[in-house]
């Protein structure tokens, strides 16, 4: 009965694995469509590989055909022009962004907006920018007159489509986002009648999907991707993702599933086939065919396969020339497409190789499914370091958050802003010169850890993909990852609130007193605090015991400190940063020293720690940057953070 779909989902994930039974939860979904999609979002969750193998038999029966109890009759939703209105006397409509779904792509560029009116230069065409940035400082929203009776904003798509879903991002700054709370959401036709009407929808804080095709197709379409996200019985999910792709409907979630699943995991057969099926899809096809959404995981999809031809360890073809055939296919059509997401509550990026060919040009789409805010840059050849440190040295700037933290320099040669959660944004260039190009999260503290390699090789050379298989595949890396979504209509992250301020929140210090400790508790684990600090023994060794830091401080003291870990760190749990002899950076809390080496906890999720010796060392310099990463909180409301407190207070020892 949570509020949020994150904590829905992570409950029922939690009562499958602890009960051990699947039974209890399918039974119920079953026979309701909502009780089905909120089954399908939660089983990926469960982490239990022997229920997942049980429950993969239920759902390729599913693909197939969904059972009577969760059929709907109710004809495709088709219409021409869509309407976001406020119905009321008072009223002003901020849009960031609209996409329209129509069989995987976005079709909402193509279309024409306009608006009851139009303030501070907000004009209709800015929700149609692909740019969905809440922040009106960025400058890519919508904005109508104050205050005016019954605002509206208007989509022309130019003809009639078939509708899948509508997705609305909404304006993020403080509580101007409640604006567009009791939003009423019309399809209509050619001729202007209207075909679907969804009243007063809730103003979403960050984003919101909402269906308009029939709850069976949204389901099968879910199917796909669930089975991919299970990560068990690829010899029996394979085979039926490729004959998936037949489905012209189901299509777009298929090629997302497949590109989840690592090339090594395909059997021999169905690789084969989805080769072939690639190689006729894109004979004689023009390039405009691959310009949306769809397309553009059609050719992901393509560099996907020719990594498992070009020698998978486990499907046993080695088939130089047609992964040679696919790459060339799939190049003549469109950019090479790279979907690069972060690995949740991890500080890293879920691939930390891509390979690309000289004077290609590179779609670089980072999407953003953690909890904390992220960017992306690109710079030069062994300017990690660099660029890093000088980001770091950000932290303290005034203008630092404007910047989105990325320093002005000539080692910087691409750059996302800073997105926050549920936030995505495209980096489209030409691939420079052969060399080893490094990629880095900016935001303080993340440098070290979240960074990769964009490895550019000469025209007609090789490609090697590394960190997650092929190189556009959004498939998720060394690190893990197959629990992160591909598609348009896939589960959101946890939507950004507030990035919090002490003066913010400290109206409500008091009510910390009448909180529950048990909800702060919930808040603990769910913003990671658990994988660096211990309570009662138990949990992670990066920061000090709760008990131990909770006592150092008084109330408003604690809660600074959380919002501003570096303002204070704590003796014993700071950070050091070192760049070896052959330019390798490190950074980490320093377990052990002796005359010859270092002891360095390089991964503050992890107990390990790595040994420097210490004539490898080039330099070594204190960070002034907590390993608690700031924004960790943005995700949650005021109540959770109060709750929080609560719950640390709780944790206090008795006679402090």
């Amino acid at each position: 009965d949570g509020r949020r779909a994150t904590t829905r989902r992570l409950a029922l994930a939690t009562r499958i694995r602890h009960s051990g039974d699947l039974q209890f939860a399918w039974g119920p979904a079953v026979r309701d469509p909502e009780a089905m999609a909120a089954f399908l979002d939660a089983a990926p969750h469960v982490g239990d590989p022997a229920l997942a193998r049980q429950l993969v038999p239920r759902l390729l029966a599913m693909l197939d055909g969904l059972p009577p109890t969760l059929q709907d009759e109710r004809p495709a939703t088709r219409g021409r022009f869509l309407r976001v209105e406020l119905p009321g006397p008072n009223r002003t409509l901020t849009l960031a962004e609209v996409q329209v779904w129509s069989g995987g792509d976005n079709i909402a560029p193509g279309g024409t907006a306009t608006q009851s009116s139009i303030n501070w230069g907000g004009a209709a065409d800015r929700a149609l920018d692909g740019i969905t940035s809440g922040k009106w400082g960025d400058g890519f929203q919508t904005h109508t007159m104050e205050n005016r009776p019954d605002a509206w904003w208007e989509l022309d798509l130019g003809a009639e489509h078939v509708l899948d879903a509508v997705t609305i991002w909404n304006r993020t700054d403080g509580t101007l986002g409640q604006r567009l709370d009791g939003f009423t959401l019309k399809v209509l036709d050619e001729d202007r009648r209207t075909v679907l009407e969804l009243t007063d929808q809730p103003a979403p804080p960050v984003n919101v999907t909402l269906e308009l095709g029939p709850p069976a197709r949204a389901l099968q379409r879910q199917v796909a991707r669930c089975l991919a996200r299970l990560d068990v019985a690829h010899d029996d999910v394979v085979p039926a993702l490729v004959r998936t792709l037949q489905d012209e409907d189901l299509r777009p979630a298929a090629v997302s599933a497949l590109l989840e699943i690592e090339p090594a995991d395909w059997p021999a057969a169905p690789l084969g086939q989805a080769a072939d099926w690639l190689l006729e899809t894109y004979a004689d096809a023009p390039p405009q065919r691959f310009d949306g959404e769809t397309g553009r995981r059609l050719l992901a999809l393509g560099e996907h396969v020719a990594g498992g031809l070009g020698g998978s360890a486990r499907a046993s073809i080695d088939d130089p020339r047609k992964a040679a055939s696919l790459r060339s296919a799939a190049g003549r059509l469109g950019p090479l497409v790279v979907v690069l997401r972060p690995v949740p509550d991890r500080m890293l990026y879920d691939r930390t190789h891509i390979a690309v060919e000289a004077g290609r040009t590179l779609e670089l789409v980072f999407e953003n499914t953690d909890i904390m805010p992220h960017n992306l840059v690109v710079t030069l050849p062994g300017a990690l370091a660099t660029v890093g440190l000088a980001a770091e040295e950000m932290a303290a700037r005034p203008d630092a958050w404007d910047l989105a933290f990325v320093p002005d320099l000539p080692e910087v040669l691409h750059a996302t802003r800073l997105l926050q959660p549920g936030e995505r944004q495209t980096l489209r260039f030409t691939a420079p010169e052969p060399g080893e190009y490094p990629y880095v999260c900016t935001f303080p503290g993340h440098w070290v850890r979240m960074n990769g390699v964009l490895e550019v090789v000469p025209r007609g050379a090789a490609i090697a993909q590394g960190g997650g298989g092929a190189g556009a595949a959004a498939s998720g890396g060394e690190h893990g990852g197959h629990a992160h979504g591909g598609e348009a209509d896939a589960a959101p992250a946890r939507s950004f609130v507030k990035f919090w301020a002490p003066q913010d929140l400290e109206p409500s210090l008091p009510s910390v007193d009448r909180a529950s400790p048990e909800d702060g508790r919930a808040v603990f684990v769910e913003a990671s605090c658990v994988l660096c600090h211990q309570v009662g023994g138990e949990g992670g060794l990066t920061g000090p015991p709760m008990e131990e830091a909770v006592a150092r401080h008084d109330r408003a003291a604690l809660l600074e400190q959380i919002l501003d870990p570096s303002a204070v760190l704590a003796e014993g749990y700071a950070s050091e940063i070192f760049v070896t002899t052959d330019g390798e950076v490190l950074s980490g809390r320093v377990l052990g020293e002796t005359e010859a080496t270092v002891s360095v906890q390089t991964d503050p999720y992890q107990p390990e720690a790595r040994e420097l010796a210490k004539g490898d060392i080039a330099q070594r310099r204190p960070s002034q940057v907590s390993a608690m990463p700031e924004g960790l909180l943005s995700t949650f409301t005021r109540d959770e953070i109060v709750a929080l407190l609560a719950y640390l207070e709780s944790v206090r020892p008795a006679d402090d």
